[in-house]
């Protein structure tokens, strides 16, 4: 509803209103320690946006399904948690 949205299951988190991200919609993802980056989908940006601070910038696309779906970064063997999701309307 404004410059920018959090992304999360509809309601609240911290404080901050959340809203499910829907297919098309541009969307960044903030991480610490990742390293080399590689991203199944089509960035727009990766790359460091802050000292330590990676951002990846990407369009959400169909067919992924509704709900918490999850989402990982990987580098070289590590993983992120499988336990890290997206919420998708």
């Amino acid at each position: 509803g404004g410059a920018y949205d959090i992304v999360g299951p509809t309601g609240t988190s911290s404080g901050y209103k959340t809203v499910a991200a829907k297919a098309g919609d541009p969307t960044a993802l903030f991480a610490v320690g990742l390293g080399a980056t590689r991203t199944t989908v089509t960035p727009s940006f990766a790359g460091l946006s802050g000292a330590g601070m990676y951002q990846i910038n990407f369009t959400v696309p169909a067919g992924l399904g509704t709900g918490d779906v999850p989402i990982s970064a990987q580098v070289e063997i590590s993983q992120t948690p499988s336990t890290d999701m997206i919420s998708l309307q």
